[in-house]
């Protein structure tokens, strides 16, 4: 494929402390093939030349303008250079504008394995980035802003400790009341402060899906939404008989609505959605439509996460998509 122009890029490298950083300024272009390797089978058979496809190479090559600044892409990759470890990339692409919620994304892991120099348009000084893929993990396409956690990590882990599968440059776990941590590469709610338990992250979208799968349980469990923090948020729960909404303004709780009437088992894994579009929320189980309600307070406000009232729960593969 042709060279990405650098205007409408943004360009975020991983540094030797393992810290994301922003190295758009500067960037002139970056080259992203999807290619891959190519295996020899020539011995395999007679009388001709043959390959197969190999892993993928993807071999990125990233170009901009040289300056030995602190956060540049020269000051990034002069401490990775050479070194056998992997270090993440990840390259938003803007449509004729800055990157925006659902313009592509590219991401993986990579080592760079060779830095030149030389001299650009205008006799401007530049440098070049050759990185190629590490590990096991092909290096994917997506989209900006996405927020996938899987929860992969080390028993005992706690959610602000732990970093998601994917999230917004800077976004982190948070939380107001309680704590969730990580068992057996699932969340776990840990602990509980004035009864309850809230995490959240920021995922840049107020308009969106929110997405887990979750243990039903006999006390209330589910998401918080559109939060500025814990206390003020609002609350989309269910229980085993009972689902709804309710409002968190300065730590005090209200009920919106709920629906007394639905069925489901203790213990059993359910596909639990709610949907942000405007003033309206619904609330989804196992793909049916079990609530749904208007409610325009924080409505432009894009942190969204979990919610518990109990301790030893089961939420995997918590998703905010566009």
């Amino acid at each position: 494929m042709a060279k990405l122009a650098g205007r409408f890029l943004r360009v975020y490298l991983e540094d030797a402390g393992g810290v994301l950083q922003d190295v758009s300024a500067g960037i002139q272009s970056v080259e992203i093939p999807d290619e891959y390797l190519e295996v020899d089978t020539t011995g395999l058979s007679e009388g001709t030349e043959n390959s197969i496809p190999g892993l993928p190479g993807m071999p990125v090559e990233i170009t901009g303008l040289f300056s030995p600044a602190s956060g540049s892409l020269y000051d990034v990759v002069r401490g990775i250079a050479g070194k056998a470890a992997g270090y993440s990339l990840r390259v938003q692409v803007g449509q004729n504008a800055a990157p925006v919620v659902g313009d592509p994304e590219f991401s993986g892991e990579f080592w760079c394995s060779k830095v030149s120099f030389g001299v650009g348009a205008k006799g401007a000084n530049v440098m070049t980035a050759s990185l190629r893929v590490y590990g096991e993990t092909a290096p994917a396409w997506d989209v900006v802003n996405l927020v996938l956690d899987q929860f992969t990590d080390v028993n005992g882990t706690l959610l602000s400790a732990h970093t998601p599968d994917k999230a917004p440059v800077g976004s982190t776990w948070a939380f107001t009341h309680g704590t969730f941590d990580i068992q057996s590469n699932v969340c776990n709610c840990a602990s509980l402060g004035s009864g309850i338990a809230t995490a959240y992250i920021n995922s840049n979208l107020a308009n969106c899906s929110i997405s887990a799968t979750i243990k039903a349980k006999a006390s209330n469990q589910g998401f918080v939404l559109r939060a500025i923090d814990g206390n003020n948020c609002i609350i989309a729960y269910f229980t085993t008989g009972a689902c709804g909404l309710a409002k968190r303004q300065s730590g005090s709780a209200s009920l919106i609505g709920s629906n007394i009437g639905i069925s489901l088992t203790l213990n059993v894994e359910y596909a639990i959605e709610v949907v942000l579009s405007g003033s309206t929320i619904s609330l989804y189980i196992d793909g049916v439509l079990k609530y749904s309600r208007t409610s325009t307070y924080n409505q432009t406000e894009t942190m969204h996460g979990l919610y518990s009232e109990l301790t030893t729960t089961y939420v995997d593969d918590f998703q905010v998509t566009p």
